[in-house]
């Protein structure tokens, strides 16, 4: 049996390492399906592929994860959570602070601008609430221009 690197995969896609992460999943793919892949990434890192990506705060590595998956016919699905904190990509997102990933999260799947509000963590928390507690410091203007974009109003208090 060969090894499908996921500490590797899983590395390269945190540090925003687009580069390592296409070349690791090619090589991983010559051994493995990318089901089998993705689910040694959470189960043995206990993190999955998008979010690891998503936490490198850099589109290009999301971007080439989704790619990816795509070409082998999978599609991961920004509001699956997992993770001891029940924490979807779109989660990670909102915590980092990343409007743009945010955006691109929220675009991919149908239910993603209500999920914005509802979809919670295993401790009850929305993205909305982390991605405006992260970015309570950095002004309120990117949390209202995000919020607006997702098609919701500005949060009562701010």
């Amino acid at each position: 049996a060969h090894s499908t690197n996921t500490p590797l995969i899983l590395l390269a896609a945190s540090h925003g390492c687009s580069e390592i992460v296409g070349l690791a999943l090619e090589e991983a793919l010559e051994h493995a399906m990318l089901p089998d892949i993705l689910e040694d990434c959470s189960v043995k890192c206990g993190l999955d592929l998008l979010s690891a990506a998503v936490i490198s705060q850099n589109i290009e590595t999301v971007t080439e994860v989704l790619a990816m998956a795509l070409m082998e016919g999978v599609h991961l699905d920004p509001l699956i959570s997992a993770g001891p904190h029940g924490m979807a990509p779109l989660h990670w997102a909102a915590l980092m602070g990343d409007s743009a990933v945010v955006e691109m999260l929220i675009n991919l799947h149908p239910d993603g601008s209500a999920a914005w509000h509802v979809l919670k963590t295993a401790h009850g928390v929305p993205p909305v609430m982390l991605f405006e507690g992260r970015n309570t410091i950095l002004g309120h203007e990117e949390v209202e221009a995000l919020t607006e974009s997702v098609g919701a109003g500005f949060t009562e208090g701010w």
